[in-house]
């Protein structure tokens, strides 16, 4: 198995495990970033623009009928430089409450975020958006998890989680071409 199904593995059972902890807000000490969290009508044209450049996050699970998540890297991953990610939630189902927790590999610092990923109220076709920071520290791909979890009093709790991948380094050379010179 590779690392990267093994790290994907490892992130769905984490968020099969949080699922059933408390989803009281945390203390002073949570990591939190520092662009103060916004939300948008899906059907405004700031909305709808914004969300249809970001990159979708990856998740294990299919059905995407309950949140959407987006995502898009706001600088070009470099080792030691603090690297912001806006993120984008698509709500699709009506919860009293939506809250993103992250979890990031040693080779992805996450940084203190000031602004709780935590919303009230959660309207589908409203885009609820956050920013958080990693610090890379290895060339490589790497996995930041984003866990999101609904609670709704007539349908229960329910837990989606996304990778979002990170390359960081330059990319491999592509192979030359047969018939020509590498050294040209």
């Amino acid at each position: 198995m590779n690392h990267s199904t093994v790290g994907l593995c490892l992130t769905c059972i984490l968020a099969t495990a949080l699922s059933g902890c408390s989803r009281e807000p945390e203390g002073e000490s949570s990591p939190v970033a520092d662009k103060p969290a916004t939300t948008v009508s899906a059907k405004s044209p700031e909305g709808d623009a914004a969300f249809k450049r970001m990159v979708s996050g990856v998740s294990a699970s299919k059905d995407n009928s309950s949140v959407e998540l987006k995502f898009e890297l706001q600088a070009r991953p470099q080792i030691g430089q603090p690297l912001p990610i806006e993120i984008a939630l698509l709500a699709k189902v009506n919860a009293e409450s939506m809250q993103l927790i992250y979890v990031s590999p040693e080779a992805l610092v996450l940084q203190p975020i000031k602004v709780p990923a935590q919303y009230h109220n959660v309207q589908a076709g409203n885009i609820y958006h956050h920013q958080v920071s990693v610090t890379p520290r290895n060339s490589g791909v790497y996995y930041l998890s984003a866990i999101v979890m609904l609670d709704n009093r007539e349908t229960g709790s329910l837990t989606r989680t996304f990778a979002i991948p990170v390359l960081i380094g330059a990319p491999a050379d592509a192979p030359a071409a047969p018939g020509t010179d590498p050294a040209h």
